[in-house]
């Protein structure tokens, strides 16, 4: 009897696995809006329903660290429904994110940006030195102050 091998996520394409990458359900368009953001960055080597295995590690972070920031920019209740009539009201399916979970979201992202040398997500592009006060030796009608 002639023993089968398999490669484990030979037929996994990147949609696949970054729906694995989250415990939740996240609408197609948030995986969309990950791959387009990469495709750009990547001059347009990416293309839908990519294999997995057949991608680069750095195209596949990084369209990872998309999706986490578009986690973080959702609202905070995600896939629910609401039935209101009258006095009564019923909320079925969905998450709710808290302030926490976005800011673990946003580390997660941060932490794969840092590692390809990108600049993080609400990091300041701009230090701002303080020099202390000077003195000022003139008044506003530029007489000398003694």
């Amino acid at each position: 009897m002639a023993e089968e091998t398999r490669t484990i996520g030979a037929n996994t394409t990147i949609e696949d696995y970054l729906y694995g990458c989250v415990n939740f359900p996240i609408p197609s368009e948030a995986i969309n809006t990950a791959l387009l953001k990469q495709n750009k960055r990547s001059a347009g080597t990416l293309v839908q329903s990519t294999l997995y295995a057949s991608m680069e590690e750095k195209d596949i972070d990084l369209c990872e660290a998309e999706l986490y920031l578009w986690i973080c920019t959702s609202p905070s209740r995600l896939g629910s429904v609401t039935d209101k009539d009258n006095d009564w009201e019923h909320a079925d399916g969905g998450i709710t994110l808290s302030d926490a979970d976005r800011k673990y979201y946003r580390s997660l992202a941060n932490d794969i940006y840092s590692r390809y040398s990108i600049t993080p997500v609400g990091q300041p592009k701009v230090k701002i030195l303080n020099f202390g006060v000077k003195h000022c030796n003139y008044d506003t009608d530029r007489n000398p102050i003694r």
